[in-house]
């Protein structure tokens, strides 16, 4: 009863217009970060890191880095060992590249600049291999173009599990490696990373009015409180009765209100597809 008089009341339905209204708009915030997350993060995905250490180090192990790999690297094309490929000595496993020999003549010319005879090797193409500028031989192959190559220095090559902030992720991998790392971003997200981040503007302006007005809100229910204080006295509620009342109130009205902007919001993101 007391509920239902106090919902009946103008201020109070315009309290919970306005709350629904901010309920909503957080809701679309978080489901718009979380979806140019995504995004981000598909769109980064040929991108990736590459570093060197000294051979004596161990295998790093790095948190927010995957698929991390020794590899040799070739001016940026990179040379993994894989035993599944059943790969003959000397033999190498590349994916097309616009068209197989302009990307046989892109491998022969880095392994020329190395000063590896080229024509010991023969170069085969499957459409299967996962990346262009990624290829492959069986570890006999692998370990002796490693140690033309890399004769003092591991190569790695990995992926970063989030492309949010990388940029500073990647300063904070050097401080720990003690190494600088490159990073061949092959798609161009930078402008979604902008608009991410242009989210959290857009929360913490959300977040500040929604106290602003909590605390409004909060002082004009306890000023109409005051005018049903003789009301709740004939009726012989106590102090902490009538505490509670208010309490209960203001609760609802932020139940109700996170209530209604939780439905309306997930119609949005069906409506949005976020």
């Amino acid at each position: 009863m007391l509920l239902k008089s106090f919902y009946r009341k103008r201020t109070t339905k315009i309290y919970l217009i306005i709350f629904t209204l901010i309920f909503i708009a957080l809701y679309m915030v978080i489901f718009g970060k979380s979806y140019y997350r995504k995004y981000i993060n598909e769109s980064f995905e040929g991108s990736y890191i590459t570093f060197t250490l000294p051979k004596d180090k161990d295998f790093p192990k790095l948190e927010g880095v995957t698929n991390l790999q020794e590899v040799v690297n070739l001016d940026n094309y990179f040379l993994l060992s894989n035993s599944s490929f059943n790969l003959d000595n000397y033999e190498i496993l590349i994916s097309p590249f616009y068209n197989d020999s302009k990307m046989m003549e892109a491998v022969q010319e880095r392994l020329a600049k190395l000063g590896i005879d080229t024509s010991l090797y023969n170069f085969e193409f499957s459409d299967e291999v996962y990346t262009n500028n990624f290829f492959y031989a069986n570890p006999f192959t692998y370990s002796i173009l490693d140690n033309q190559i890399n004769s003092n220095d591991n190569t790695y090559v990995g992926k970063l599990y989030d492309w949010i902030d990388f940029e500073e992720f990647i300063s904070e991998l050097e401080g720990e490696l003690g190494t600088e790392i490159d990073c061949l971003i092959m798609a161009d997200a930078m402008q979604y990373i902008d608009i991410y981040h242009g989210f959290n503007i857009f929360l913490y302006l959300l977040l500040f009015l929604f106290v602003i007005l909590s605390i409004i809100s909060i002082v004009n229910v306890l000023i109409d409180e005051k005018k049903t204080n003789f009301l709740y006295r004939i009726i012989g509620y106590s102090s902490k009765q009538k505490r509670l009342i208010v309490i209960s109130k203001l609760l609802s009205l932020l139940v109700f209100s996170l209530l209604l902007g939780t439905i309306s919001s997930l119609i949005l993101k069906v409506i949005f597809k976020w």
